[in-house]
């Protein structure tokens, strides 16, 4: 690189929780890197997530809950991974129970069915603190949520150079908000396991998504295959 220039790159940020996710993934980064003068040391100048589309929905995968909060408290259950912004500690603490009761439903389930498939052993969960929090985790929306959790799917190690064979998913983080009225602040014990095994039923099922024909993007499916079992799982007292 020649002095007085800055160039941007993609950086890629390759981690894994073990126990959770089923290989390491990629969570995207744009470094602007710039030298001042021909002899100059290099500097990184600005760090950021990828840029995205402005005029629509996105998800970059950033900023993930390393990126967002400075302190942060993880809660870990034999089949869940609560991370949290440090202030909600209390909560992650009182739905930890809950989370674990909801993953371990799905992974029943699924292994009553019969089905084969690479599926995660656990599941990675962030709480937030209203919608607009909700919808700048992992993601950047335009406009307001209007969901009470989603389930991010995030690309898996080496997403970039695969071919149309390789898989697009390699994890799925779920993000909830506990200030939601209805399953929360005015909810009951039912409607938030409900809430919990619907996303970490999308989560289960998420490394199994396949890429469109020709394209780098996921395969759309239909919408009631999608959501309809997790609903069921959902809705459903116990598995079987």
């Amino acid at each position: 690189m020649g002095g007085g220039h800055e160039v941007d790159v993609t950086v890629a940020f390759v981690h894994r929780f073990d126990g959770f996710d089923v290989g390491p993934v990629e969570e995207w980064y744009q470094w602007t890197i710039a030298q001042a003068g021909q002899d100059a040391p290099l500097k990184v100048t600005r760090a950021g997530g990828v840029p995205e589309e402005r005029r629509r929905d996105a998800v970059t995968h950033y900023p993930a809950p390393w990126d967002k909060w400075r302190d942060i408290h993880v809660e870990r259950t034999p089949h869940t991974l609560l991370i949290v912004d440090a202030t909600l500690r209390a909560e992650a603490q009182r739905y930890a129970p809950i989370a674990e009761q909801a993953a371990a439903d799905d992974l029943a389930a699924w292994r009553a069915g019969g089905v084969t498939g690479e599926t995660p052993p656990g599941f990675v969960i962030s709480l937030v603190k209203g919608l607009s929090e909700l919808g700048s985790l992992y993601r950047t929306t335009k406009e307001t949520p209007t969901e009470s959790g989603i389930a991010i799917p995030v690309p898996p190690e080496g997403v970039l150079d695969g071919d149309e064979n390789d898989p697009v998913v390699g994890a799925t983080r779920v993000v909830i908000d506990v200030r939601d009225e209805y399953h929360f602040t005015k909810g009951t014990r039912e409607r938030q396991l409900n809430l919990f095994r619907h996303e970490i039923g999308h989560a289960l099922v998420g490394k199994l998504t396949g890429r469109a024909p020709g394209s780098s993007l996921v395969g759309e499916r239909e919408k009631w295959v999608v959501e309809g079992s997790r609903n069921t799982w959902a809705t459903a007292g116990s598995p079987g």
